[in-house]
């Protein structure tokens, strides 16, 4: 009984190393992958900023050339509304 005793304690302790090598093993895996995971976010997070940056200058140059379009329209509007005052008024003068 005794020797049972002596190899099933045996067999465990193997086991206990054996369980602590292919602990290790995997814990040094997951660090890795973390590593890589960790490298990789930040090489997007540095490509979406790129990209978020040039999205933001297309957007201000074409709210600049909105604005600009803007002016012209309305220097039309109050061009083409004086002159229908005034085509009104010289109307109502002519017309007394």
């Amino acid at each position: 009984m005794e020797w049972l005793n002596q190899v099933d304690m045996a067999y465990r302790a193997e086991l206990q190393r054996v369980s602590d090598v292919y602990l290790q093993r995997s814990d040094a895996k997951l660090e890795q992958r973390l590593a890589e995971f960790d490298r990789r976010f930040a090489e997007f997070r540095a490509e979406l900023r790129g990209e978020m940056q040039a999205l933001k200058s297309e957007v201000r140059g074409e709210i600049a050339a909105l604005r600009t379009e803007m002016h012209a329209m309305k220097a039309d509007l109050i061009k083409w509304m004086f002159l229908f005052w005034a085509g009104t008024a010289l109307a109502g003068l002519l017309l007394k």
